[in-house]
């Protein structure tokens, strides 16, 4: 068995929604020659939400649920609930 051996200043395990805000606050307090990693058992960011089914909405209007300071591409009204794909796409 193969291991690679990665140094960084932060590792961020998970890559759901706390782990993109991690990722997120990391940034603005580390320096530019800081290393962060980004840990997680799935190929790709999502957490939870790649294993909901497609019918799931958030619980709170999608405007009140993002990661840092991303903007929603939506155009929804601001009390919509998004779906899965919606908030996986944003």
């Amino acid at each position: 068995m193969s291991v690679d051996v990665v140094r960084c200043d932060v590792a961020i395990v998970g890559a759901g929604l706390a782990g993109i805000n991690a990722l997120f606050v990391a940034s603005r307090y580390l320096s530019r020659d800081q290393t962060v990693v980004l840990i997680d058992r799935r190929k790709r960011s999502g957490g939870m939400w790649l294993d909901t089914y497609p019918y799931v909405r958030l619980h709170q209007p999608h405007r009140l649920f993002t990661a840092g300071n991303i903007k929603w591409t939506l155009g929804e009204d601001r009390p919509h609930l998004a779906n899965r794909n919606e908030v996986l796409g944003h």
